[in-house]
C-alpha cells in the first residue's frame, strides 16, 4: 500500500472547505429601571412623633437631577401629571401634604404624590420614611432567627459555662442560686439580649 501524497492544490482545497463560524456580536442592555409599582403608600413621621396634623413643604422644593446635571424644581399640583414645574402643563392648582396623627395614607391612584415623597421630597428620611412591610418583616425575622440562636446556645451549655456566664452578668449572686436558676436566668438573658449573647 502506497501512501497517498496530497498536492499543495488540494490541501489549500480542503483548508478552504472548512466551514467559518462568524459569532453575532454581543450587544449590551443596559438595566432597566425598576418600574413603578402602582399600590397605596403609607408614610410615617420618624422618632415617634403623632401630631393631630403635620404639614410638609409641597413647593418651592428641588431635586437634582444628575442627568440634566442641574437642580428641578418640585410642586404637588392635583390636576398635574407630573411633580416637576418644568413638565407642567396647564394651569397648577396646588394642594397640601399633610400628615394627620403622625401618619400619611396615599392612595395608588395618587402616583404623583406618591413618586414625590418616596423618590425626590428633600424630607424623605429625615422627617418621614415610607412603611415598607417587607423589609420590617426581612428584619423581624433576622432577629427571631438571631433569638433562636442564642436560645438553642444557651440550652446546650454546661452548668460551669452557665454559672461563669452569669457571674459575668449577676456577679456573686450565682453563689446563691441553684443550678435550675442559673439555667432559667440564661434563657432569660439569651431571650433578651440574643446579641450580646
Amino acid at each position: 500500500m502506497a501512501k497517498e501524497k496530497k498536492t499543495k492544490v488540494e490541501v489549500e482545497e480542503s483548508q478552504m472547505k472548512e466551514t467559518v463560524v462568524m459569532e453575532k456580536p454581543v450587544v449590551k442592555k443596559e438595566p432597566q429601571k425598576p418600574k413603578w409599582e402602582i399600590k397605596d403608600r403609607t408614610y410615617i413621621l420618624k422618632d415617634g412623633k403623632r401630631p393631630l396634623s403635620k404639614s410638609i413643604r409641597a413647593t418651592d422644593i428641588y431635586w437634582f437631577d444628575e442627568k440634566a446635571g442641574y437642580e428641578r424644581e418640585l410642586k404637588y399640583c392635583e390636576n398635574q401629571k407630573t411633580s416637576f414645574v418644568d413638565e407642567m402643563k396647564g394651569d397648577q392648582r396646588l394642594a397640601h401634604i399633610v400628615f394627620r396623627n403622625g401618619i400619611l395614607h396615599v392612595k395608588k391612584s395618587k402616583v404623583v404624590l406618591q413618586k414625590l415623597l418616596s423618590l425626590y421630597h428633600p424630607h424623605r428620611n429625615k422627617i418621614y420614611f415610607e412603611l415598607k412591610p417587607q423589609v420590617i418583616a426581612e428584619n423581624q425575622i433576622d432577629n427571631i432567627e438571631i433569638e433562636i440562636e442564642a436560645l438553642t446556645s444557651a440550652r446546650d451549655l454546661d452548668i460551669d459555662t452557665t454559672e461563669a456566664v452569669m457571674r459575668v452578668e449577676l456577679g456573686s449572686k450565682v453563689s446563691n442560686m441553684s443550678s435550675k436558676e442559673l439555667r432559667r436566668d440564661l434563657l432569660l438573658f439569651a431571650r433578651n439580649n440574643p446579641r450580646l449573647f
